[in-house]
C-alpha cells in the first residue's frame, strides 16, 4: 500500500522541479495551482501545465518528462 505523506512529497518536489526547469523557481508559489502531476495507466507520471506555465513552456519550446522517486 502506497505511503500518502510519500504521494504528496513527491508531487511536490516534482512541481517544484518542473518550476525550476522552466526558470520560474520555487517563489512563485502561485504557480503550483497552474500544474498537474498525474499518473498514467503504467504509472508513469505526466505533468500536465495550465494557463500562464502552458503559456511560458510553449514559448520556451520544451517538453517536460519526470521521474518520481
Amino acid at each position: 500500500k502506497k505511503n500518502p505523506f510519500q504521494t504528496a512529497a513527491g508531487i511536490y518536489a516534482a512541481k517544484e522541479a518542473v518550476l525550476k526547469a522552466l526558470g520560474c523557481g520555487i517563489e512563485s508559489l502561485r504557480y503550483f495551482r497552474e500544474m498537474e502531476i498525474l499518473h498514467g495507466g503504467e504509472g508513469k507520471p505526466c505533468v500536465i501545465l495550465l494557463n500562464d506555465l502552458n503559456n511560458l513552456k510553449n514559448k520556451l519550446g520544451e517538453s517536460i518528462y519526470i521521474s518520481i522517486s
